[in-house]
């Protein structure tokens, strides 16, 4: 996605998907137009909601899972449903929040986790 919209970006640099609280440093810029900024929406959104049904469906491993920078978080707890995920993802795992706020528009992760 950041080499189809570079423009779109003012770090060029590449996402380290093992250090998503840095989402942030990698948000679409504010004077992006629309429809960029939808399909990132799209796209970050539909990584959440995948990782959220795996993890809600396989609930019994999820205790075993050891994501970087989450060491002490309780997966069981934060993939349970959809509403524990939506927090671990917006507060304490992710800069999503952030990269939200820079480009000023907002993603509706709640509606794409239900």
């Amino acid at each position: 996605f950041k080499k189809s919209n570079n423009i779109a970006f003012s770090d060029q640099s590449l996402l380290d998907v093992n250090q998503l609280q840095t989402l942030n440093l990698h948000a679409v810029s504010s004077t992006s137009l629309k429809p960029v900024k939808q399909a990132y929406c799209q796209m970050m959104n539909g990584y959440f909601a995948e990782m959220y049904h795996l993890g809600h469906q396989n609930l019994q491993f999820v205790g075993q899972v050891k994501l970087p920078h989450a060491q002490d978080e309780n997966l069981s707890k934060s993939f349970v449903d959809a509403d524990q995920f939506y927090d671990f993802i917006l507060n304490r795992y992710t800069s999503y929040r952030q990269a939200q706020e820079i480009m000023g528009f907002g993603c509706n992760l709640k509606a794409a986790l239900h």
